[in-house]
């Protein structure tokens, strides 16, 4: 009977030990995967930053011939039927599990003279952020509405902007914890909480004074298209994009103008079909969708 609480302590002592070990263990594997994945963004990130700037870089080389200019490289041979089937497939493939995106300046949705004049003197500009966070952001708006929302944000605002301090959405300060979470789950998107088809609300909105104010639809996110436009029109936009060639502004306009949903906004005076420049004040995101890692490198 002596035996029976250095035997009982002997196992608790065992036990304790063994719950430390399993929290270590699962701790390094957690801060493992977690490693892994912030390589494999910044790798990702990397990757498409060089691809860019060789975008931009590259051009045709050419020699001058009798006052005419002859591009050296000509594709002579044409390929195989098979080498092009190759190609096909790995376009789809990579297309597939793309894990990078390019954000532009000029597709986002400029915020500055709503926060400026307020919802009366910009009610079209008022409608696109209200319709843009609804469609984004659905899971997020029970309790507090994004007309509620804007409303705040306004308010908490337009008092920096008139008295001509910097203006960023990340540092308002709300009216209370509840608010405050609600915004910063906003600003996170998808990357920290279960968000479908979202990533930040920076990805999307910007807040510039000398900006204009159309967005760039031939750069815009696709999510942001159908959050906008509705589900049936942005796809018929995206379709158009994808073609290339009947990405005019005379069959955006006729999506656009359609009967079934009409929109109370001029389409001149927020959209266009594209900028001139895409290239200033970009952004590239590479991500790791398990452990929901982004990073971030503009360009």
């Amino acid at each position: 009977m002596q035996f029976l609480p250095l035997l009982f302590s002997f196992f608790l002592m065992v036990s304790v030990a063994f719950s430390y070990l399993f929290q270590g263990l699962r701790q390094s594997a957690l801060l493992n995967q977690d490693l892994a994945a912030h390589l494999s963004a910044l790798n990702n990130l990397e990757n498409c930053a060089q691809k860019s700037l060789f975008k931009q870089l590259s051009s045709p080389l050419k020699k001058p011939n009798g006052g005419k200019t002859e591009t050296l490289l000509k594709k002579t041979i044409p390929p195989s039927p098979r080498s092009s089937q190759k190609a096909e497939t790995s376009k789809k493939e990579s297309k597939k599990t793309r894990n990078y995106r390019r954000t532009y300046a000029c597709a986002k949705l400029n915020l500055y003279p709503l926060f400026k004049e307020g919802r009366e003197n910009q009610k079209e500009l008022f409608f696109l952020l209200q319709k843009l966070l609804e469609g984004l952001f659905p899971e997020l708006f029970q309790e507090i509405t994004a007309e509620s929302l804007i409303l705040e944000l306004i308010q908490k605002a337009q008092p920096l902007i008139l008295a001509r301090q910097s203006l960023e959405i990340e540092t308002l300060v709300l009216k209370n914890a509840q608010w405050q979470n609600l915004l910063y789950r906003l600003l996170q998107g998808s990357q920290n909480y279960a968000l479908k088809n979202s990533f930040s609300l920076l990805d999307y909105v910007k807040i510039q004074k000398n900006a204009g104010r159309t967005i760039c639809l031939k750069k815009c996110p696709p999510e942001m298209l159908t959050a906008l436009f509705g589900k049936t029109r942005g796809e018929k936009i995206l379709r158009l994009r994808s073609e290339r060639k009947e990405f005019k502004l005379a069959n955006i306009l006729a999506i656009y103008e359609e009967q079934t949903e009409i929109l109370p906004i001029p389409f001149k005076a927020f959209f266009c079909v594209s900028h001139s420049s895409h290239s200033s004040n970009g952004e590239i995101q590479a991500f790791d969708e398990k452990r929901r890692v982004c990073l971030k490198k503009p360009f």
